[in-house]
């Protein structure tokens, strides 16, 4: 994404905000049904329970409350979103909540300060949807940049092209070709294109240890094992 698509989006967003207030459709999402259902397969990348999350593409904070209405309590939360005005309904929104914060912004603005942020997971909705000179290189680069600064896992989503219309301001991405780019980061990757039929999912995970039986040691042990049954 280069300088003038970051201020074209943060400027329709913000507009957005003006217009709309906090609503599902200010972020772009059909309905709140729909965005439950999306924050469900994105927190289903792992135990979040304890742990520090960073929302890339955060908007009003929507994925904290709905953790928080599920009873996951986080260790910490943070936000950023290229929006100004999604930043500040999200600051108001949120100003009682302990360990929460807000930075208006891309990743690339706070990749440095965040070296050493330790989160466990980052996660993200939506940010690789619209139509750019270059979408694979942003998703790319941006995936790099998240599993770089995050110590157990990814979860990203974006529109498929496996669709029987497209909308000229939207990018609708090949799954295979996601999966490989994704494998090229880590050797534990899983793709799900099972909840909605015109996007999917992607998590890509740090612990790539296996066991004697060649199955991943954090997939085959006795707590993950008991949780699926």
């Amino acid at each position: 994404m280069n300088k003038k698509e970051e201020k074209n989006i943060a400027h329709m967003y913000d507009e957005r905000v003006d217009r709309l207030g906090k609503d599902a459709k200010t972020s772009g999402w059909r309905s709140e049904r729909q965005q439950k259902s999306r924050f469900r397969v994105l927190c289903e990348i792992g135990d979040l329970n304890g742990k520090k999350i960073l929302d890339v593409g955060c908007g009003f904070g929507d994925l904290y409350d709905y953790l928080k209405k599920k009873g996951i309590k986080l260790k910490a939360y943070e936000g950023i979103d290229i929006s100004a005005n999604m930043i500040k309904k999200a600051k108001e929104l949120h100003q009682h909540d302990k360990n929460v914060s807000f930075r208006q912004g891309n990743l690339k603005d706070f990749s440095k300060g965040y070296a050493d942020a330790n989160f466990d997971y980052i996660v993200e909705s939506g940010i690789f949807n619209y139509n750019l000179s270059d979408n694979y290189a942003y998703l790319n680069d941006t995936t790099k940049s998240m599993f770089g600064l995050c110590k157990l896992g990814v979860a990203i989503n974006m529109t498929t092209n496996y669709v029987d219309y497209k909308d000229k301001n939207l990018f609708y991405f090949s799954p295979e070709k996601v999966f490989g780019m994704c494998k090229k980061l880590t050797r534990r990757v899983c793709l799900r294109h099972d909840y909605m039929p015109f996007e999917f999912t992607v998590y890509l995970y740090k612990n790539q240890s296996i066991d004697k039986h060649h199955v991943f040691k954090e997939f085959s042990n006795q707590e993950c094992i008991r949780r699926v049954q």
